[in-house]
């Protein structure tokens, strides 16, 4: 895995989505509680979605990438659409650039980076 990813990768549409449309992907690495997304849920009520997740397109829906507690906190708000950059990236592509921001944003504990890892490792040798 390359330390910066292609910022290219991330051209691509921002829209209004449904969010019955998204699903989370299989590759989060965070565990958030009820107490954190509840601060993100009030912060979203108070001064809205500052920045788009960023989703990909699957088959039948569209896969979460980045913004994981955003969109959990705006489905716990009731929102019927969320704002969203739409990507084209293949499975590797979504892992690491999951990877990455988390560990950009040192969100990760060491467990969860360690996990992260041995997953990426014995997926993509």
């Amino acid at each position: 895995m390359s330390n910066v990813y292609d910022s290219s990768l991330l051209f691509g549409l921002i829209e209004d989505i449904n969010i019955c449309d998204i699903k989370l992907s299989p590759y989060n690495f965070r565990v958030s509680g009820a107490i954190e997304l509840g601060e993100i849920a009030n912060s979203i009520r108070r001064h809205g979605l500052l920045q788009p997740i960023i989703v990909r397109t699957k088959e039948d829906h569209f896969q979460v990438i980045a913004g994981s507690r955003r969109y959990l906190a705006c489905k716990s708000l009731g929102w019927k659409r969320i704002a969203c950059h739409v990507v084209e990236l293949d499975d590797m592509q979504t892992f690491e650039i999951s990877l990455i921001e988390n560990i950009q944003r040192r969100s990760l504990t060491p467990l969860e980076e360690a996990t992260a890892f041995k997953i990426y490792v014995s997926d993509n040798g």
